[in-house]
């Protein structure tokens, strides 16, 4: 058989987002890690990105490639495997973080949609892109996808030297928002007791609490700067 005709019935597949081209058409785990030049096989986790859901694929587990149309396989280097689940449909990864780029193409994500991360008794989190998921809490992350917002809502994060709230992504608020309320989320979930003397910049501009985010003159993706302002106390 020519090599050419050899090439038309191979099988092909992205191993860390790098195509790769096999004349077997069932692979194991470990074939694909050790293909991979991933040695030992045993020091990762292999995961199996196809049809908006992610697997782990044990060593010796077979995968017949033509099950899958263009399979990802990810190989992460880590003893652990991490539970998640989006839409209520299960999901793993290999890492305690994951880039939420990545997630939304992992779950093939429309681009009329955005990713929302829900935690009982907090507000929605809006995840945006750049930023990071993570998975190592104690209890199963439950992200959802929904359509996008209206854009004449703001993205609001808040930085302070105790912490940033939201821990990732975004709040997003009507732009009619008082920025104090949104001050004062923060202020609960960061556990800061005395920010009487808190000064709140965006930008270097002091931002008056009192007002709304329009009245301040803000508007899509903001970000508070809020703390002493510079030789002062607080909490």
């Amino acid at each position: 058989m020519s090599a050419t005709a050899e090439l038309a019935r191979s099988e092909a597949y992205f191993l860390n987002d790098a195509p790769v081209t096999s004349r077997d058409r069932i692979v194991t785990g470990r074939e694909v890690l050790t293909r991979g030049g991933l040695k030992p096989p045993s020091d990762f986790r292999l995961i199996l990105a196809a049809a908006g859901r992610t697997q782990l694929v044990e060593l010796d587990a077979e995968i017949d490639l033509r099950d899958y149309q263009t399979p990802r396989f990810y190989a992460l280097q880590s003893d652990r495997v991490f539970s998640f689940t989006v839409d209520e449909i299960d999901q793993v990864w290999g890492n305690e973080t994951i880039p939420v780029d990545l997630l939304v193409g992992l779950i093939a994500m429309r681009p009329d949609r955005e990713l929302v991360l829900e935690r009982a008794g907090e507000p929605d989190i809006v995840l945006s892109s750049g930023g990071t998921v993570s998975l190592a809490g104690k209890a199963v992350e439950h992200l959802r996808t929904r359509p996008k917002a209206p854009h004449e809502l703001v993205e609001v994060t808040v930085f302070t030297t105790s912490g940033t709230f939201p821990e990732e992504g975004a709040l997003r608020v009507p732009p009619v928002t008082v920025v104090k309320q949104v001050l004062a989320r923060a202020a609960a979930k960061l556990d800061l007791t005395d920010t009487t003397d808190w000064v709140v910049t965006v930008g270097g501009r002091d931002i008056n609490p009192d007002r709304s985010f329009t009245q301040n003159g803000l508007a899509g993706r903001v970000e508070l700067e809020w703390g002493p302002r510079e030789g002062g106390g607080g909490a």
